[in-house]
C-alpha cells in the first residue's frame, strides 16, 4: 500500500457484511480467516480461499460483547519489535489466525442480545421530539 499499511478485509463470508469469492479473489490484500463474532462456517470458508488464493490471513476476534474478547488473534513471528516488522510480516504472509468463530448456538445468542439493545434504543426513543432520541442531552 502506498502508505506502508496493509489492508485486511474483514469476515469476508458473513451474511450480510461479506465479500464473497469474487472480491477476495480480485484484490491483492490480506483476509481475516478467523473472525469471533463469525460463524465458524464462514470463518473455514475464508480460511481456505485464502490458503487457495496464497493470501495472509488474519484473525481478530471483533468483540462487541465480554464473552467475545480474544475468541481470535492474529499469530506473528517471533522476534518482531517494531510496527514496520509486523506489517512486512503481514504483507508475507508469514503471519497466522487463531481462535475460533461462533458455534450456532452462540451466534444465535449473541445476534439475539445485539437484537435486543437495539429494540431498547428504539423504544427509548419514541415520544421524543428528536429522531435520533438525543433530545435533552
Amino acid at each position: 500500500m502506498e502508505q506502508g499499511g496493509v489492508a485486511v478485509l474483514a469476515h469476508p463470508f458473513r451474511f450480510g457484511t461479506g465479500v464473497k469469492k469474487k472480491v477476495v479473489r480480485s484484490l491483492n490484500v490480506a483476509a481475516e480467516g478467523i473472525n469471533g463474532r463469525s460463524w465458524q462456517g464462514d470463518n473455514l470458508r475464508a480460511t481456505a480461499l485464502g490458503r487457495q488464493l496464497g493470501k495472509p490471513l488474519t484473525g481478530g476476534s471483533d468483540a462487541h460483547i465480554l464473552f467475545e474478547v480474544g475468541r481470535a488473534w492474529t499469530l506473528f513471528p517471533l522476534g518482531i519489535e517494531r510496527v514496520e516488522d509486523a506489517l512486512k510480516a503481514l504483507g508475507q504472509g508469514k503471519v497466522m489466525p487463531g481462535g475460533k468463530g461462533l458455534s450456532l448456538g452462540r451466534l444465535i445468542h449473541s445476534k439475539a442480545l445485539g437484537t435486543r439493545r437495539w429494540l431498547a434504543r428504539q423504544i427509548g426513543k419514541k415520544g421524543t421530539g428528536d429522531p435520533r432520541g438525543r433530545e435533552g442531552r
